[in-house]
């Protein structure tokens, strides 16, 4: 470009020919300055990328983990059918306990077996109010941690209902039959 400012005679055009030449100087030097501050942002970006990468490969292995959770409970479908079967025998079986309770009111006393249960009666007079609220709050927690348990480890939820199914089974029996 150089050749082509000693061909023009006039310093007016001259002058304008350079600060042109400054000017597209200067507009470059910006231009480069930005495409560095984008190369800069694009690496960034590169690196989030291979960061999601990552994180997406951790995803993919917990869903296949929950898949093989969801899978073994597929399988266990009977036997979850069974846990809230024997669940729902200790609720009734509960519930009919209490009924039989209530129903002898001043007469439990003197046939409770339970020596907590005669104690809570003598503490309230030889009414069977407290007897009752404590064995349904009893109840309610049993039959609100044993699904947990379940939820937890299942092979251990469902022996702990079972044992308990057969104890409420039990006090069934002996309450009608014993």
């Amino acid at each position: 470009m150089t050749f082509d400012l000693l061909r023009v005679r006039k310093p007016s055009v001259q002058r304008k020919i350079k600060m042109l030449l400054s000017v597209t100087s200067q507009c470059l030097a910006s231009a480069k300055r930005s495409i560095k501050k984008i190369e800069k942002k694009i690496k960034k970006i590169e690196k989030i990328e291979k960061k999601i990468e990552k994180i997406e490969k951790k995803i993919e292995k917990i869903e296949k983990k929950i898949e093989k959770k969801i899978g073994k409970s597929r399988r266990n479908k009977p036997i979850v059918f069974v846990f809230f079967l024997f669940w729902t025998l200790v609720w009734l079986i509960s519930i009919v306990d209490v009924y039989w309770s209530i129903k002898l009111g001043s007469d439990l006393r003197s046939s409770e077996l339970n020596p907590l249960g005669c104690w809570l009666i003598d503490l309230d007079n030889g009414s069977v109010a407290l007897f009752m609220a404590t064995k349904m709050c009893g109840t309610m927690f049993v039959l609100t941690v044993c699904p947990l348990l379940f939820w937890h480890n299942s092979k251990i939820g469902y022996a702990v209902q079972c044992a308990l199914a057969a104890v409420m089974c039990g006090v069934f029996y002996y309450l009608h039959w014993g």
